[in-house]
């Protein structure tokens, strides 16, 4: 057992469905599907603040746990939908996503962290000079953890979860 085996709520990629997701999230983005009608394409679930983001066939495909992005990254104003809270287990292991004035778990601690659940697969990789990931999957779910560069360190600002095939 790893802290990363479960999601919030129960939410198992690839198996809960929109309704499931519904009474627990408001819809903010919707996709037209007819000229009267839409499906929700990502929900932002509370408590909580994250995002449920849901296949066409109205299956949950991916959680999103997003902070801000560090102040050198950012181009235009911060993007509308970042949440600030990651499940309390993630937490207490010293998880924390950017958010001034807090800064969010560096990229060493955080591959310690992953490292200390005896996690497997896991993947460093650099996206771009200022941006880095670590990647490793667990029971068919793939995680990516998102690094940003805040003056000379990486700091966490987003995980992405996705079904792992």
């Amino acid at each position: 057992m790893t802290i990363f085996d479960n999601l919030p709520f129960g939410i198992q990629l690839g198996i809960t469905t929109n309704e499931e997701i519904e009474n627990r999230g408001k819809c903010v983005k919707k996709i037209p599907i007819s000229p009267s009608g839409f499906r929700c394409e990502v929900y932002k679930v509370e408590p909580g603040d994250f995002f449920v983001y849901s296949s066409e066939n109205r299956i949950v495909s991916k959680v999103k746990f997003s902070g801000v992005l560090p102040e050198e990254l950012r181009n235009e104003p911060p993007f509308p939908m970042n949440s600030v809270r990651l499940p309390q287990i993630w937490t207490d292991k010293g998880l924390r996503l950017y958010k001034r004035p807090t800064l969010g778990t560096s990229e060493a601690e955080a591959l310690r962290i992953i490292q200390n659940e005896n996690v497997n697969n896991i993947q460093q990789i650099p996206v771009m000079r200022i941006i880095h990931s670590i990647t490793f999957n667990v029971n068919n779910m793939y995680y990516d953890f998102r690094f940003g560069r805040d003056n000379y360190n990486l700091r966490l600002f987003e995980i992405n979860v996705t079904e792992y095939f």
